[in-house]
């Protein structure tokens, strides 16, 4: 398919309209409602008359993590269009709604809001941030709708305080605990690492969560943890007074779960103080303006990555991204998000093709047991229990090419408590 006929195909997707109502997706079963439930307990509005089946997607589309939504709304399109280029889903065209959260909780909740009461769609991707996941719980448990996060990391989005798996809620990803055991595992046992530092948001509670993480497995390990430094909030440019600190330490390394302006920005200041750490991370640090900004400053730093997007099987999934939407620096650079577009829909995809149905809650039934879905690089299983997947991990780095800029290269990967480095 050539590039002039994306646009008429995603436009189709938008516009196809059935005749029939009565062959759109049931609404989700409500069970009945007693003592407070009855008041705050609501069904899912009903399904939509036209015969397709409508899908949601919430991502940052604008503002700092803008490059990060815009890959996964992108490689969703790119598998919806594809999707109903080869027939459909069950016969049906799909219909792609997609809304900006800004990476913003309260705005996560209107856009799911307006999916469910306004689109009328059937399942959510998205979003990509654990905060705005969390908020957005709280409404497709109320319609009972279920979401499939794209990478949001922090346990609580899929398991409430009890333990017990939050019923709409499921992840593309694995959790920051898997993230955070593979960063300590790599550093301790294969770079030598024995001291480290830890800088963080201490208003973010993914930061706190992750730091709290690593801070008890790196001391299980035998290694020692010699300073742990905050900042207030996201918005802070100016570490120097932390980074100070942790220099007249010398730690080994310094683990950060900082996002990327900060990354940028901790790497320069922290070399310009004469700080000769090696700094380390997971998911966050994979993003398309580190190396190009910073990446004198953090070459050698190590990240554990949901892919290897070195891996030659992704080789037509890139094809196919520029074919549609033309080069992209987020492919260029190595950024795992149009993957973690890709992998939401493959489950989707599939949950709906087990259950023969593509109701909210036979799709939700689908998920929960899904088994061996193909996405970008290997399997994905569901683990019932946590709503959570199980797939490879990639370590990576940032190394000087021979053109002398700087990119990302794949170390290894990390499958379970296996490390398999190139």
């Amino acid at each position: 398919m050539k590039k002039r006929n994306i646009a008429a195909l995603l436009l189709s997707s938008l516009l196809l309209v059935g005749m029939a109502a009565g062959c759109g997706p049931k609404p989700a079963e409500e069970k009945p409602a007693t003592g407070s439930d009855a008041a705050t307990e609501k069904a899912a509005p009903e399904a939509a008359a036209d015969d397709v089946i409508r899908i949601g997607f919430v991502g940052p589309l604008t503002g700092d993590s803008a490059a990060w939504g815009i890959a996964q709304k992108n490689a969703i399109e790119i598998r919806v269009a594809k999707q109903n280029e080869a027939g459909g889903l069950l016969g049906k065209q799909i219909k792609l709604f997609s809304y900006d959260n800004r990476e913003d909780p309260v705005e996560s909740v209107n856009a799911a809001r307006k999916l469910i009461e306004q689109d009328k769609v059937v399942a959510i991707l998205g979003p990509n941030n654990s905060i705005c996941g969390q908020a957005m719980n709280t409404v497709v448990e109320e319609y009972k709708i279920p979401m499939l996060c794209t990478n949001t990391t922090l346990e609580t989005v899929t398991v409430d305080d009890d333990g017990n798996a939050r019923p709409y809620a499921f992840r593309a990803i694995m959790v920051e605990r898997a993230y955070v055991k593979s960063v300590v595992d790599y550093m301790y046992d294969k770079v030598g690492a024995r001291t480290a530092a830890c800088l963080y948001i201490l208003s973010n509670e993914t930061n706190v969560v992750m730091v709290n993480t690593f801070d008890e497995l790196w001391k299980a390990k035998g290694g020692q943890v010699v300073a742990s430094e905050t900042t207030a909030s996201a918005d802070d440019v100016d570490f120097r007074a932390q980074l100070t600190k942790i220099k007249d330490l010398n730690p080994d390394i310094i683990f950060s779960p900082f996002t990327y302006k900060q990354i940028i920005l901790m790497g320069q200041q922290a070399r310009e103080l004469g700080i000769t750490s090696q700094f380390c991370g997971c998911d966050t640090w994979f993003q398309v303006n580190i190396p190009k900004s910073a990446g004198e400053q953090l070459e050698g730093c190590v990240a554990i990555a949901s892919l290897d997007v070195s891996s030659p099987v992704l080789d037509p999934i890139k094809a196919e991204y520029k074919e549609f939407f033309g080069e992209d620096q987020t492919l260029l650079d190595g950024g795992t998000d149009p993957y973690y577009g890709y992998d939401a829909f493959m489950m989707l995809k599939k949950a709906i093709e087990d259950k023969g149905a593509y109701d909210s809650a036979s799709i939700r039934d689908g998920l929960e047991n899904l088994k061996d879905v193909q996405g970008c690089v290997g399997s994905l299983s569901m683990d019932p229990a946590t709503h959570n997947p199980t797939r490879e991990l990639a370590i990576v780095t940032i190394k000087k090419q021979a053109d002398g800029s700087y990119a990302y290269e794949t170390l290894g990967t990390v499958f379970g408590d296996t490390i398999t480095l190139k």
